[in-house]
């Protein structure tokens, strides 16, 4: 074992395969897969051969994907199903979070009433106190 010594080797500097970027949200995959379905569309009237190659080769590329373990997310039905899904759960969460901050504000409106009842409490009998012990004192008459 040689320390000193860097090896360089060809896989080294060849770049890795990437995958190609896939969209992230259901929008953007529902609007591909009705652009490409009107492409497909498109194609069948004007050259009949080419869209017959071009659907033969998505069907190899979508048996490839399955069988690599990639999910292929081409239907537009259940694309659809999954957009209103994530919208509901995106409202639902919504509702929680303004319910949340309702409750939050209410707990602490009253924290606030009860401290200030609290400190008013604890003045008037400071000041009773004081009347008390100015009335022993004979400071104050009672009656005038």
């Amino acid at each position: 074992m040689v320390f000193s010594k860097f090896e360089f080797s060809e896989q080294a500097k060849k770049p890795k395969d990437k995958q190609p970027k896939k969209p992230k949200s259901y929008k953007e995959l529902y609007d591909k897969v009705i652009k490409d379905k009107a492409k497909f569309v498109e194609l069948q009237q004007t050259d009949a051969d080419k869209a017959k190659q071009v659907a033969e080769k998505n069907a190899w590329r979508k048996a490839m994907d399955q069988s690599k373990g990639i999910k292929v997310k081409d239907d537009p039905v259940l694309l659809k199903k999954s957009m209103k899904k994530e919208e509901k759960l995106k409202q639902h969460s919504q509702k929680k979070w303004q319910e949340r901050v309702t409750h939050v504000a209410e707990q602490q409106q009253k924290r606030q009433d009860k401290r200030k009842k609290n400190i008013q409490a604890k003045k008037q009998t400071k000041v009773d106190r004081k009347i008390k012990l100015a009335k022993k004192k004979g400071r104050i008459i009672s009656g005038f």
